[in-house]
């Protein structure tokens, strides 16, 4: 397909993906469209990604429901009783270091570095107004929204939102409004692990 000629459902396919209303299957159909750069249809998203953004800002961050925040604390506070000490390893709310980031406004909390991987998983805290400059993936990064507003990749994530960016991917800024708290794992430099 060409660009002069796109997709005739280009328009509505963007939409109803943007809108989260496609079946697993229209979904990585309308992903493979977006991957051919001649379907038009990442033209048709993209066009689309201001009135997505408005309609995300218009209904403000949602927490989530206490119960479900105190049952997500609660599982890392307490220890399975077929855990062992050799087989699990467990971070109290109460320990760990909060530290810096390297960026006004931000820190973070390691909560393990696997070595044999070379991945780092923290909490990663941004006060309001943080900004996080453009930067390069050399691996896989994965954010969890706990808490807040994260504005990122063209969208809005609150609480419960999950993002993957692929390894070799170019993060543009990321910031938030009102504050954000995410859980992120990615990879990590050697000279990160001493």
């Amino acid at each position: 397909m060409s660009t002069e000629n796109p997709h005739p459902d280009a328009a509505e396919l963007a939409a109803l993906f943007a809108a989260g209303a496609l079946s697993p299957d229209e979904r990585a159909k309308f992903e493979a469209m977006l991957a051919d750069a001649d379907s038009g249809c990442a033209k048709e998203l993209q066009a689309l990604s201001p009135a997505v953004e408005a309609l995300s800002d218009a209904a403000g961050p949602v927490a989530a429901p206490k119960s479900v925040r105190d049952a997500l604390l609660r599982r890392t506070r307490e220890q399975s009783p077929q855990a062992t000490a050799e087989s699990f390893y467990i971070q109290r709310d109460n320990q760990g270091e909060w530290k810096e980031f390297g960026i006004p406004g931000a820190r973070m909390r390691t909560l393990f570095v696997d070595r044999e991987r070379m991945v780092k998983t923290f909490l990663l805290q941004m006060a309001p107004g943080c900004e996080i400059p453009s930067h390069p993936h050399d691996d896989v990064e994965e954010c969890y929204v706990i808490e807040g507003d994260l504005h990122t990749a063209d969208t809005v994530l609150r609480p419960g939102d999950y993002m993957r960016a692929p390894a070799g991917s170019l993060h543009g800024r990321s910031f938030t409004q009102g504050g954000c708290l995410m859980l992120v794992t990615a990879g990590v430099d050697e000279h990160e692990l001493n």
